[in-house]
C-alpha cells in the first residue's frame, strides 16, 4: 500500500467516526428536544388547566356572592317591615290599654267631682 491508500483509508476512517459522532449527537439532540417539547406540553397543559379551575372558582364565587346579597337585601326589607308593622302593632295596644284605663276610671266613678 503506498501512502496515498493509507491516506484515503485513514480519512476514510476518521469521515465515518465523525459520521457516527454526529449521528449520535443529532439523536441525542432529537431526545433531549422531544424530552423538551414534552414536559413544556405537560406544563402548559398544568398551566391551563389550573387557570380553568380558578377562573372557574372564581366565577362561582362570584356566582355565590350575588346571590349572598339577594337574600341579605330581601331579609333587610323584610326587617323593616316588620319593625313597622311591629311598631304599628305596639301603638294599637298603647292606645287600646288607654282607652282601657279611661273606661277604667269611668266606671269607678273617676270622672263625677
Amino acid at each position: 500500500m503506498d501512502a496515498s491508500n493509507i491516506a484515503t483509508i485513514v480519512i476514510s476512517l476518521i469521515a465515518s467516526i465523525t459520521a457516527v459522532a454526529t449521528n449520535r449527537s443529532a439523536n441525542k439532540a432529537t431526545r433531549a428536544n422531544a424530552e423538551l417539547e414534552s414536559k413544556t406540553t405537560i406544563e402548559a397543559d398544568a398551566y391551563n388547566r389550573a387557570r380553568k379551575f380558578d377562573t372557574d372558582t372564581i366565577a362561582r364565587q362570584g356566582e355565590e356572592i350575588r346571590e349572598l346579597r339577594e337574600t341579605n337585601e330581601k331579609q333587610e326589607e323584610e326587617i323593616r317591615t316588620s319593625k313597622v308593622r311591629f311598631e304599628e302593632e305596639i301603638e294599637k295596644l298603647r292606645k287600646r290599654i288607654k282607652d282601657l284605663e279611661d273606661e277604667l276610671h269611668t266606671l269607678n266613678g273617676g270622672g263625677h267631682a
